[in-house]
């Protein structure tokens, strides 16, 4: 990547240790690409931010910050979408708070069951915490359109809940990081409190100490510094300092407007190329191969997972029989397809669909076929 040889031939990043709150240019360059540089919290500079690692450590840090600071006595609830990935689940459990579950993918058709999701949500215990997936949710891949946001807003707002947004793939969803940042940019201009876990793997291809950022718009400025300084010493007790490689690198992308500018070219092509592959699926299934069902929610999914439709005994037929593993739910990255695995995913379905029964095999070989982790546990 020209920006990390940049930083190398200038004698690479500092070794010297970040601050708990991490890379103060990579903070402020990230919150103003999630919350855009014209943004009314943005320019009064009222934008609490700190450093994590990955999402899930975003997301164990801003739940124990919820936990820790509540509004009301008694243990506070946070709703996840159904299905959400195990490892989010468990980070917002581990941080004290009452997992629950509410409805949102769609297997009828693979998108959203925005009418299941507004109902649960309504009916959800006020000022609850709702964790929302923004440029596409991980693992399924169904998003929201802009008119059900706003519907979802005003439930949001009738239950005093506290959004909790995850972004991973601004992007990669549209192919233009503003569009993806709708949903952030406006709930900060209606005034809703709500905290954002942002992430720079997927977009920026940096796993290698995966930064993200945890924030929260603050009503002013004092309140911004109060707010981090709690969230300082919620993080002390996870680490002792954030990455500092991979948030050099962020900034130096998104603080030089050459690199920029090549950055966004590259997610342009990166999120034609997601397009494609849905778009390669849906016309193997479809149109080469004529597998009974319908395959149209392919083209529909955002970011970079989608979902196979098929029930758990297809699934795990795919897994014993084809060799292709999928969460429990049929979910998968396209991330992993190239051309050749495209056309060997969509014969595998094919050939599932059209004879689900598994080959016999022994109980040992069947244990290692089959160990995924178990899904959270269903909404009650």
């Amino acid at each position: 990547m020209q920006t990390e040889r940049q930083l190398y031939s200038r004698g690479g990043p500092q070794h010297d240790a970040l601050p708990i709150e991490g890379f103060s240019p990579f903070l402020q360059a990230g919150i103003r690409m999630a919350y855009g540089s014209d943004s009314k919290p943005y320019r009064e500079a009222r934008i609490a931010a700190i450093q994590a690692t990955s999402v899930t450590g975003a997301l164990r840090l801003g739940g124990t910050f919820l936990a820790r600071f509540p509004l009301h006595l008694g243990m506070k609830s946070v709703f996840v979408p159904n299905p959400t990935t195990g490892e989010d689940a468990r980070a917002l459990h581990e941080a004290g708070l009452d997992v629950k579950l509410y409805r949102f993918f769609d297997r009828a058709n693979g998108g959203v069951d925005f009418a299941g999701m507004c109902e649960d949500l309504a009916r959800a215990p006020e000022q609850s915490i709702v964790l929302l997936h923004v440029s596409g949710s991980s693992p399924t891949g169904a998003s929201l359109i802009i008119s059900q946001w706003r519907t979802l807003i005003d439930i949001l707002k009738a239950g005093r809940h506290i959004p909790f947004l995850v972004m991973e793939f601004q992007g990669l969803a549209s192919g233009d990081p503003n569009i993806d940042a709708h949903p952030v940019r406006y709930m900060a201009q209606e005034g809703i409190p709500f905290m954002l876990a942002q992430s720079f793997d997927s977009a920026m291809g940096l796993y290698i100490d995966s930064p993200s950022i945890l924030s929260i718009v603050a009503h002013s400025h004092q309140e911004k510094l109060r707010i981090e300084s709690q969230m300082r010493h919620v993080a002390r007790t996870l680490h002792s300092h954030p990455g500092p490689l991979g948030a050099h690198i962020a900034a130096g992308i998104l603080n030089d407007s050459q690199m920029y500018r090549s950055w966004l070219k590259e997610i342009k092509a990166m999120s034609d190329r997601l397009r494609s592959i849905r778009e390669k699926l849906y016309d193997y299934l479809t149109n080469k191969l004529q597998t009974p069902g319908v395959w149209t929610h392919f083209r529909g999914s955002r970011g970079m997972y989608s979902a196979v439709l098929l029930d758990p005994m297809q699934i795990r037929t795919l897994a014993t029989r084809e060799h292709i593993h999928m969460l429990p739910d049929g979910c998968f990255s396209l991330g992993c397809l190239n051309a050749a695995k495209i056309e060997i995913l969509a014969r595998a379905i094919d050939r599932v669909v059209r004879d689900p029964e598994p080959y016999l095999t022994d109980d040992t070989t069947l244990q290692l076929e089959l160990a995924l982790h178990e899904p959270f546990p269903s909404f009650e």
